[in-house]
Parts: C-alpha cells; sequence; structure tokens
C-alpha cells in the first residue's frame, strides 16, 4: 500500500514542520580544517541504463580526500530477481570517473546485501578489494579507521534476507564507537522509513540522544532525501543528514530520481584544539536524468550498448521546491 501511494502522490510530507534544512554552504564551527570529506546517499543498480556523471559532480567533489557512499546491495554474476539490487562489475570503472578507488569508501551494511548469499557477498568484497575500494560494514571488520582520527562506522536497520548475519546491524552501532578524545567518530547508518521526506518525532528525538556521542551522523536508505540540519550539543554545532536519497538510480520514477550530494570540513576547534568539530559544510541536491527510456530494464544489457544515465547538480528538488 505504501508504494502505491507513494508512486501515485509522492512521498509522504508529514512532520514538515519538525526539522529544516541548513543553508547550502553553511559553517559550523571556528576550525583549523584537517580534512575535507564527501559523502553520497544509496548508490542503487543501473537496470538497463550505464551511468554517468555531469561535470557538475566532478568540481563539487575535486578538492575532497575520501568521498563515503552506500553500495546497496552487490556486485554478482548471478541473474537477479526483481526485487534484488544486483550491479554489474562496471560500477567499479563508473565510480572511477569520479575518484580513484582509494578515495571511495562504500557501505556494505544494507538491507540488500544479503539477496544472493553469503558466497556472493564475500565475490563481492574481493572485486572491491581488488580494485582498491575501502570499504565498511562487515560484520567482522565493522570499522574505518581514514587516518587514525575518522572512525567510519554503520549498521542496518533492515535485512530483507533475515538469515543474513555478515554484516553489521544497526543495534550494535554503539559497540563500534571509539570513545576517544582524539577521535572523529562518525556514523552512516542504513536506517528509518522509505519514502519519507521528514524523520518522524520519534527519530528526531532519538538523533539528538545520539549526537550527545557520535560527532557527525549521515543516513542513507529512505531512497529520498530528508533534511540536512544541526544541533548544538554542548557548545557544539553537530550535523545530521537524516538521509541522503539516491545518488544514481535506474528506476524511472520520480521517488527515486532525486539525491544529495555533501562535503564537510572537519578539524579541531580553534578555541579547543583538543576537541575535532565540522567546519564549513556544504552540500547540493543531485538528480538521475536520462533522454531514452529503457524497457525490460531487467535484463540489464551490456553496458556498452546501454543507453546513459546522468547524475547531476540540481538547483531544485520536486519535492522541496522552497529550499
Amino acid at each position: 500500500m505504501k508504494w502505491f501511494l507513494t508512486h501515485t502522490f509522492g512521498p509522504s510530507k508529514r512532520f514538515k514542520k519538525k526539522t529544516s534544512f541548513i543553508p547550502k554552504n553553511i559553517k559550523l564551527n571556528d576550525i583549523t580544517p584537517t580534512f575535507k570529506i564527501g559523502f553520497v546517499g544509496d548508490i542503487m543498480k543501473m537496470y538497463g541504463y550505464s551511468l554517468e556523471f555531469h561535470e557538475s559532480v566532478f568540481d563539487f567533489f575535486e578538492e575532497v580526500e575520501l568521498i563515503v557512499g552506500n553500495l546497496e546491495g552487490i556486485i554478482t554474476l548471478q541473474p537477479a530477481f526483481v526485487t534484488a539490487q544486483r550491479h554489474n562489475i562496471e560500477i567499479m570503472e563508473q565510480l572511477k570517473t569520479i575518484k580513484d578507488p582509494e578515495q571511495w569508501l562504500l557501505c556494505l551494511s544494507n538491507n540488500h546485501s544479503g539477496d544472493f548469499g553469503f558466497a556472493d557477498f564475500i565475490f563481492h568484497l574481493n572485486r572491491l578489494h581488488w580494485e582498491g575500494f575501502n570499504v565498511f560494514g562487515r560484520k567482522d571488520i565493522p570499522n574505518f579507521l581514514y587516518r587514525n582520527t575518522l572512525n567510519f562506522t554503520s549498521g542496518t536497520m533492515w535485512l530483507n534476507q533475515s538469515q543474513t548475519s555478515f554484516v553489521t546491524r544497526f543495534e550494535d552501532v554503539d559497540d563500534y564507537f571509539i570513545d576517544n578524545p582524539n577521535i572523529f567518530n562518525i556514523l552512516y547508518p542504513h536506517w528509518h522509513y522509505e519514502y519519507e521526506l521528514y524523520p518522524r518525532p520519534s527519530i528526531i528525538n532519538d538523533c539528538k540522544k545520539a549526537l550527545e556521542g557520535w560527532d557527525l551522523i549521515v543516513g542513507h536508505h529512505p531512497h529520498v532525501v530528508q533534511p540536512i540540519t544541526k544541533y548544538n550539543i554542548n557548545g557544539i554545532e553537530k550535523l545530521i543528514a537524516y538521509s541522503m536519497g539516491n545518488f544514481c538510480s535506474g528506476l524511472d520514477r520520480r521517488a527515486h530520481e532525486f539525491g544529495a550530494i555533501m562535503k564537510c570540513e572537519i578539524g579541531p576547534l580553534k578555541s579547543n584544539p583538543e576537541l575535532f568539530a565540522i567546519g564549513t559544510v556544504e552540500w547540493q541536491f543531485v538528480r538521475s536524468e536520462n533522454e531514452i527510456i529503457v524497457k525490460f530494464k531487467n535484463k540489464m544489457p551490456k553496458i556498452d550498448n546501454a543507453p546513459p544515465k546522468t547524475v547531476k547538480v540540481v538547483e531544485k528538488n520536486r519535492f522541496f521546491k522552497d529550499i
């Protein structure tokens, strides 16, 4: 029923007045910039399209040293059932056009991680490692510690295959928090509810509490963008992006075509150099655009025969016309 209502009338706008977006360029705290980290949302399968990126995406991430994204589903050679998230191996070459593999950090913990079972998950993991991509969200190696300072952690709230035991779960993420004043903890969870444009009040309250520990939270899974906002926690402005939406998607449905991209400066506070915080934040909407509509999309044609879908920065998102 929710799927039908969403694709007939659009995503839910409940709780619109509970949260708001920060400006697209804002300074949260006065810091000495040490890192510049980029974030995207769900990297979805492209069905019968090839994936391309507009120059505006390259320009946005030009000075970023690491991009974090959720690779929804897995790379596999197995045939896919309709709801499975199956990527062609070409997705790696397509992501490389933005940054080299070692400058990507891909999340493996999402509700589609177990769509093809453990053996194919290992195939997926090995292919990414062979190409040089950084990953996190494995049950056995849950964290990614970047330059001994930034601790990236993820966990999924949902699993389509209940027997999946090889990825991190959301209820365990606090176990991966590093309680050390020299560590900046970043939570990148696969969470909450699909096709809702605004977080529910209970979620907002939980997130404010979580920010008493975590330094930055960037969420994914709802497939639509949700507010990117800030809260003052003990005198420090902290950031939460409730959902980054879809970075790319091969589905020709309006609820799937928009996402957000973001980059954050992180470094020691000038007033207290022992503490790291977020300085300048920049973000933009992106949209997956195509001129040719592909039929029988689940057949996944060879990439050299596939018409392109291009991800580009856009000024407006049809669901947030006042932003």
